[in-house]
């Protein structure tokens, strides 16, 4: 999981993640997140990561198989990892505690991050929280830097 993570930062505050939450985690990227939520949210099923990407759910379906070999107090049937996309949320109206994403809106254009805004707080239920870890400017972004896909993946525009 450490190889595979960017370091965006974290979104695990620990202080909030209290009273067994329902978490639902927005890109599975190499589980480390999923497997850091489980720690606080310890019920089958109680953190749902969701991710488009058939080699990132296979990659971390395969990390969290491992985890338990290191961790004895993880079981893997608290995670549930789905298939589907930010503006896609398989989840029902106010049925989460908290929404979370760690560097993955911030490559969004702006139509895109205000669908995925909008989906985070569809599912949260009332009183819930969005926590985010984004890598951000305070200079202006020349444009066709912007618009560079590649740069823009790698969280460098």
């Amino acid at each position: 999981m450490q190889e595979m993570n960017y370091g965006c930062g974290t979104i695990l505050h620990l202080a909030e993640l209290v009273n067994n939450p329902t978490v639902l985690y927005v890109g599975v990227g190499a589980g480390l997140e999923a497997l850091q939520f489980a720690y606080f949210s310890r019920r089958p099923g109680s953190v749902i990561t969701i991710d488009p990407v058939p080699e990132m759910r296979q990659a971390a379906v395969k990390n969290l198989e491992i985890a338990p070999q290191e961790n004895p107090c993880f079981d893997p049937s608290f995670v549930e990892i789905r298939q589907s996309d930010a503006f896609n949320l398989p989840i029902e109206d106010d049925s989460v505690d908290v929404v979370a994403q760690n560097c993955l809106f911030n490559i969004f254009e702006p139509e895109d991050l205000s669908r995925a805004l909008h989906e985070a707080y569809r599912v949260l239920k009332p009183g819930g929280r969005l926590q985010m870890s984004d890598p951000i400017t305070t200079a202006p972004i020349p444009e066709h830097l912007q618009q560079d896909e590649r740069l823009r993946a790698m969280c460098l525009s």
